[in-house]
């Protein structure tokens, strides 16, 4: 029997391991990001691109890199007028180093990531009908944000923290319920019992509000940004830590399924899977939290 449960265990890390989104290369880990929703915005065909401090311009050539080709000399020329000694153009002028994006936003969203993500910028925008406007100068407080772009009234409002932390918590919430679920039922099978369900449940809600507002704030401001992947999740490796100590205390005494040395296994084995789903879906995390 216990040759059975081993074999099922790793059959699911198995199954974890194709599931996820981790592909091997160099370039991996998540990446700043801005994206611009434009609302009431002009009838006439625009470009929008962000006016960075002359300090983060630089060589790279994004419009090369973005394979922005065949543009429109005319309002290309009016969002050129914009730099005024100041500020530089992210996408037409160049960056550090690379910056994705386009000058046309599809379906009036532009969104910007990669490298030389700004931490502050206008936004700049020339219509058709030869209209030229930019922003006054916005702050990006998060790792990924969203903006919305107001073209007539010419403002901008970043999207609520709060916000992103609901989300994030709704995230990591349900996939430590399902996974760990999953884990319980092959510890205990269908006999574990209301209670013990329930005990799963508040422990781990209770667990997860804790990990949103330690871990949660490093997610939302990328405050590890600029370290490998593989080394961004040693705070929450940390914080796991103490919440395997808990969970294993709580189920220990108030499970009444299995032998304690089950219950402690079983704490110790759920939060692992839990764990290692996490580490690989910090990317997916960091884009559904501050979408």
């Amino acid at each position: 029997m216990k040759k059975h449960r081993l074999f099922a265990f790793l059959s699911i890390v198995c199954l974890l391991l194709a599931a996820l989104p981790v592909f091997a290369r160099a370039d991996m880990g998540p990446k700043p990001q801005i994206t611009v929703r434009v609302v009431n915005p002009p009838s006439e065909p625009y470009y929008l691109d962000l006016l960075i401090p002359v300090e983060e311009a630089g060589d790279c050539d994004n419009l090369t890199w973005n394979g922005l080709n065949e543009l429109d000399g005319s309002l290309v020329d009016a969002l050129h007028s914009l730099e005024k000694g100041t500020f530089s153009l992210a996408l037409l002028s160049g960056t550090v180093g690379p910056l994705t994006g386009s000058l046309i936003p599809e379906n009036n969203i532009s969104i910007f990531g990669y490298h030389s993500v700004p931490k502050s910028f206008s936004i700049a925008v020339a219509c058709a009908d030869g209209t030229i406007k930019q922003t006054p100068l916005v702050k990006r407080t998060a790792f990924q944000q969203v903006f919305t772009y107001d073209y007539s009234a010419n403002t901008v409002t970043a999207q609520s923290a709060v916000r992103a932390y609901v989300r994030q918590f709704a995230y990591t919430c349900s996939m430590t319920l399902f996974f760990e679920g999953g884990v319980l039922l092959l510890f205990f099978g269908l006999s574990a019992g209301r209670r013990t369900w329930l005990i799963f449940l508040l422990t781990n809600v209770g667990t997860q509000i804790f990990l949103t507002l330690t871990w949660g704030p490093m997610v939302i401001s990328g405050d590890f940004s600029q370290v490998d992947a593989f080394l961004a999740p040693w705070p929450l490796l940390l914080l796991e830590a103490a919440i395997w100590i808990f969970e294993a205390l709580i189920y220990k005494k108030f499970f009444r399924v299995g032998s304690v040395r089950r219950r402690v296994t079983y704490a110790i084995m759920a939060n692992a899977v839990s764990l290692f789903v996490t580490i690989f879906s910090v990317s997916d995390l960091m884009r559904f939290a501050n979408r």
